[in-house]
């Protein structure tokens, strides 16, 4: 993955899961540290799609954080011996080849969570699936879709925030979301009013 090829906020929280992991004395940069640094992010996208789906961000939060406290820690560790793990590098990959697959030049934080919603880890895997994280990719795919190939104002993002996400729907059903403003039609995808 190449660094200059993030925006800004996936910057930043890169940034940021590092500079999580060098506050719990860890040297090695997992997926955990990335995803609770994209479910902080302030003025981030990510923390308001989570609760639009029904993630509880707090909770999720606290699980992520309990998750980096069990890890062992590194006396002394500076910044400079930080590392990124091999499953946040899957990730990272992974993020870059679906902003390529998407036609985006740029890795946002949606893709970020794409990937690390593919390749992060069994521990961040198990936290995300206890907060139904998992069986949304669909619904992620959809909303960065949208984003960026379709959906150019506000008034398209609220119409697709409007939706609900049946969480339990996902792996059951299909239903078809039609965007009005743009009168497109996509299938693969389980949402409800």
């Amino acid at each position: 993955m190449r660094l200059d090829k993030l925006t800004t906020k996936s910057q930043e929280a890169l940034e940021a899961a590092q500079e999580l992991a060098h506050q719990h004395s860890q040297q090695q940069v997992d997926g955990e540290h990335l995803a609770l640094a994209l479910a902080r992010q302030q003025d981030g996208i990510i923390p308001t799609l989570l609760q639009r789906i029904g993630v509880d961000l707090a909770q999720l939060q606290a699980d992520l954080e309990a998750e980096l406290a069990r890890r062992a820690k590194v006396q002394g560790a500076s910044t400079a011996d930080l590392y990124l793990s091999t499953e946040l590098k899957q990730a990272l990959d992974t993020a870059q080849a679906e902003a390529t697959q998407l036609g985006d030049e740029y890795v946002s934080t949606e893709h970020l969570l794409l990937g690390l919603l593919a390749k992060g880890g069994s521990a961040l895997g198990r936290v995300l699936k206890k907060h139904n994280l998992i069986s949304c990719v669909s619904f992620m795919r959809l909303f960065r879709l949208l984003i960026s190939k379709v959906l150019l104002g506000s008034r398209a993002v609220s119409a697709l925030c409007s939706f609900k996400i049946s969480i339990a729907g996902c792996k059951r059903s299909i239903v078809r979301v039609r965007q009005a403003s743009l009168g497109t039609l996509y299938s693969p995808f389980t949402l409800a009013r």
